[in-house]
């Protein structure tokens, strides 16, 4: 199982020209967008739970069980995200700055193509 985490982190690094985090999902489509050289990165946000309905806490010893069995999962993620924290640091100082334009930019484009405001707009342009 050890040979098959250094394989994993080996890929991680040699093979993978971007390693993402879900947590850090808009700087990780920067850093898309800068590696690959694409213009727009623009998403709407779907599925999500406007209350952040918070799931029942997990017991201790549950817990303990879920670490163990994932163990080596749990290092290859500490491992990308690493990769990812140095690959942050290499983008300079205007990085931080982007990424919050970025933020701010999305949120206008999220609520301009709101699906409801889109039938909105149609419907309102139909009637005349």
């Amino acid at each position: 199982m050890r040979d098959q985490l250094d394989t994993a982190k080996d890929n991680l690094r040699e093979h993978f020209p971007v390693v993402g985090l879900t947590e850090r999902f808009d700087e990780t489509l920067i850093l898309l967008r800068r590696r690959f050289r694409w213009s727009s990165v623009f998403y709407l946000r779907e599925n999500v739970d406007p209350n952040h309905t918070r799931r029942p806490p997990v017991d201790r010893e549950t817990l303990r069980a879920i670490e163990e069995a994932n163990q080596l999962d749990m290092e290859l993620y500490h491992y990308a995200r690493t990769l990812f924290e140095d690959a942050v640091r290499s983008q300079g100082p205007g990085f931080r700055i982007e990424v919050e334009v970025f933020k701010h930019l999305n949120r206008l484009y999220g609520r301009s193509l709101h699906p409801r405001r889109l039938y909105a707009r149609a419907a309102s342009a139909i009637r005349g």
